[in-house]
């Protein structure tokens, strides 16, 4: 699907839910490059931990559009599969350590991707 396409039907996707209506298609809507290329990507990589590695050892640095469409792909063909998350441990304010799941640059995009077209749907009915 062409970008103008994809972004005009994430638009339309909070009217749908508010009028109550069945969204389908959602499947082809993540497999659109669009989506991880100019959205996702954009978002997650300014986020703080950008630059923290995930079990594969990969950031947000290495990011290419190469990567960005191999990664598109296999969410596409079904081959995607998300990589355990990394533990860390940081510390508290009161002394006590915190855990904290660091998953892989890949799986943060796929996240971001489903994130926001859930988010779309969702949110006009909370």
């Amino acid at each position: 699907m062409q970008t103008a396409t994809i972004l005009r039907r994430i638009e339309k996707l909070p009217a749908l839910s508010r009028a109550g209506k069945q969204i389908n298609g959602l499947h082809r809507l993540m497999r659109s490059r669009c989506l991880y290329d100019e959205r996702a990507y954009d978002r997650v990589s300014r986020n703080r931990g950008a630059m923290t590695p995930g079990v594969d050892g990969q950031t947000f640095d290495g990011m290419t559009l190469a990567r960005l469409d191999h990664l598109a792909q296999s969410v596409a063909d079904g081959r995607y599969r998300p990589r355990p998350v990394r533990r860390v441990y940081i510390p508290k304010g009161n002394g006590k350590m915190h855990l904290l799941g660091v998953p892989t640059a890949d799986d943060r995009i796929v996240q971001e991707a489903a994130r926001m077209i859930l988010v779309a749907i969702y949110e006009p009915a909370f």
